[in-house]
């Protein structure tokens, strides 16, 4: 769902309807936290009308809901705000089994 939100952002851009883009990105980001090119997108608004620090906040939301966020990073790093945190630190833990491996391990051979 993020990407047909993110592509309907895009028609209203083009359509100069900026508002009404905007509220689709988010809605994209709500519905699909992980979907990196919806907080790229927005971030670029965010920069193009001069709000550099909304532009940011935006990237690190995005970093904090993807475990793999190469794309949001590098927008971070190229307005100077390299992301201190952990990717994915907005994301569910990853489920266990509860289960150990207990296999043995093959004794090494003696190559004498």
């Amino acid at each position: 769902l993020g990407d047909i939100y993110a592509t309907k952002a895009r028609i209203l851009f083009k359509l100069d309807r900026p508002g009404e883009a905007v509220g689709n990105l988010v809605r994209a980001t709500n519905l699909q936290p992980g979907y990196q090119p919806a907080y790229a997108q927005l971030s670029d608004y965010y920069l193009k009308t001069g709000q550099k620090v909304k532009a940011i906040s935006i990237l690190e939301q995005g970093v904090a809901h993807n475990r793999n966020p190469i794309l949001l990073l590098k927008k971070l790093e190229r307005l100077g705000k390299p992301f201190r945190g952990t990717p994915g630190s907005a994301l569910p833990a990853p489920k266990t089994t509860g289960k150990t491996d207990h296999s043995p391990v093959p004794a090494a051979k003696n190559q004498s």
